[in-house]
């Protein structure tokens, strides 16, 4: 495993500190104020507009909305739309479908909820939505020097 890389003003205060080696693009962390604008992405759905505001809101409130944040929220609010329209056309229609041959087959519809969930489980892991995340529960160190069955 590589060492960390020592910070700019400890190289400064060394002088080892060269300018052809600097990075220019330091990482900015902007945080929001405020729920943004719904992206133009989303406009129109109203599922996705309800999720976004929902997320937004949620992170807002623990002040951890930041703007990087903004379009990963904004492809959770599609997948979540995406999920919605087609857990309501399984449910209208079935998970199968009869093709011309008589057939019957896994419906497209099925598909699209599995890879919703997918992403929608990462994505609530990655920004604490999903407290049962097993990275993020801690056990309880088990004690090395006694008795299993105490």
């Amino acid at each position: 495993m590589a060492r960390p890389s020592k910070p700019k003003h400890v190289k400064e205060a060394q002088g080892t500190l060269r300018k052809c080696r600097e990075v220019d693009n330091h990482l900015q962390i902007v945080s929001l104020s405020g729920v943004p604008e719904v992206p133009a992405m989303i406009t129109g759905d109203a599922a996705a507009i309800e999720y976004f505001e929902f997320v937004c809101t949620s992170l807002l409130g623990k002040d951890l909305l930041m703007a990087d944040f903004v379009p990963d929220i904004t492809r959770a609010a599609f997948w979540w739309a995406r999920f919605k329209e087609a857990a309501a056309e399984i449910e209208e229609n079935g998970a199968t479908v009869k093709a011309k041959t008589g057939w019957e087959q896994v419906s497209a519809w099925f598909t699209i909820t599995e890879k919703a969930q997918k992403y929608l489980k990462e994505f609530e892991d990655r920004y604490g939505f999903n407290l049962t995340a097993s990275q993020k529960i801690s056990a309880p160190v088990k004690n090395k020097g006694g008795d299993d069955f105490d």
